[in-house]
């Protein structure tokens, strides 16, 4: 009787059968796997903030590769680390 409840309760979140299940925890292991990565990838990230303004008249995409040597103009005399540089803010 205990086998066939919970055989229910397996089918109730969406494991129709024994040999799905380790697909199933395989693809969670895999997911779990994926947001640690995440998250011990955002404990790195850094904010800089405080660079002067580029003031020229060159076009976004120049002002954007001045700023980007800027920083890591910044970082290679006065860091121990040359990170990769994103504008996603």
């Amino acid at each position: 009787m205990k086998d066939s409840s919970r055989g229910k309760i397996i089918n109730c979140i969406g494991v129709q059968n024994q040999s799905s299940a380790p697909r199933l925890a395989q693809a969670t292991s895999a997911e779990v796997c994926k947001v640690v990565s995440e998250i011990n990838r955002w404990k790195r990230n850094v904010v800089v903030t405080g660079f002067p303004e580029v003031e020229t008249s060159a076009d976004e995409c120049e002002i954007k590769q001045l700023e980007e040597l800027m920083f890591t103009s910044f970082c290679e005399e006065h860091l121990t680390v040359k990170p990769l540089v994103s504008y996603l803010g």
